[in-house]
């Protein structure tokens, strides 16, 4: 390989990109990058934070072809993205009176760094803890 591959980050499927949206940018509080239109529609939303969101049924197509056989269950539990932040009660408070729901109630890690996460509304794991990586981080 000639070039060395850069990581633009993650990109989550999503049934119903105005909901998911909602969840992004509304609960977590996430800033819009760029917003991808095919025909004037919206089709992917990419945020600040390295995160993209795409709609199912238009990236299944471009990928797949039209017509192709969609899957069944998007946020199977074997994928999360992962946030840190400043004011962890403040976040976990704004989930809690959202409605969001919990897959691992707030707590301390056996690494010491707090943290809970959460469901997107397509399931997808989204882990949200106190900052700790950059502090405890070992130059390579």
């Amino acid at each position: 390989m000639t070039g060395t591959l850069q990581g633009v980050g993650p990109a989550a499927y999503v049934r119903d990109l105005a909901r998911s949206r909602r969840f992004y940018e509304d609960v977590l509080g996430l800033e819009v990058k760029g917003v991808m239109r095919r025909a004037g529609a919206e089709i992917a939303v990419a945020y600040r934070a390295g995160l993209s969101i795409w709609q199912i049924d238009d990236v299944h197509n471009m990928v797949f072809g039209a017509g192709s056989t969609r899957p069944e269950k998007l946020g199977c539990g074997n994928w999360e993205f992962s946030f840190e932040t400043a004011d962890l009660d403040a976040v976990a408070a704004k989930l809690a009176a959202s409605g969001v729901p919990v897959a691992q109630p707030l707590r301390t890690m056996e690494w010491g760094q707090r943290a809970i996460r959460v469901l997107d509304p397509d399931g997808h794991i989204i882990d949200i803890g106190a900052l700790h990586r950059l502090k405890n981080a070992v130059a390579a």
